[in-house]
């Protein structure tokens, strides 16, 4: 029969393209979790160092893309601004804490868990 694979996006060869070509890729993390509102998803990065005017950091083409770092130096995880937003609203209406919200995400990425993510 015919069914649905689920698969981490990082298998189907999406990378999150963070920086300026022309340019050479920089070495860093192999996987790249991004936590938006609905998922967490699991990619490969593409660092790019940015030769254009000034060397421009990780975290600041992170920033570029909307995506907030969890780490200054090489992150390797990052957060939407959308969720960011999100979960600052749910802190005014319900005061929903940081775990509890990721936990959430969690779920609704894999409600089995047979995964952890």
């Amino acid at each position: 029969g015919h069914f649905f694979l689920k698969v981490q996006l990082k298998s189907l060869g999406m990378r999150i393209q963070l920086g300026h070509v022309p340019a050479r890729v920089c070495p860093g993390a192999t996987t790249f979790v991004v936590i938006d509102t609905d998922v967490v998803h699991i990619c490969g990065p593409r660092f790019l160092h940015m030769r254009i005017i000034y060397e421009k950091s990780c975290r600041a083409a992170a920033l570029d893309r909307r995506l907030y770092p969890a780490t200054t130096d090489h992150p390797k995880s990052a957060a939407t601004f959308r969720v960011l937003e999100v979960f600052e609203l749910l802190q005014y209406e319900s005061k929903v804490s940081p775990y509890e919200l990721y936990n959430t995400i969690s779920r609704l990425t894999d409600n089995t868990g047979l995964t952890s993510v």
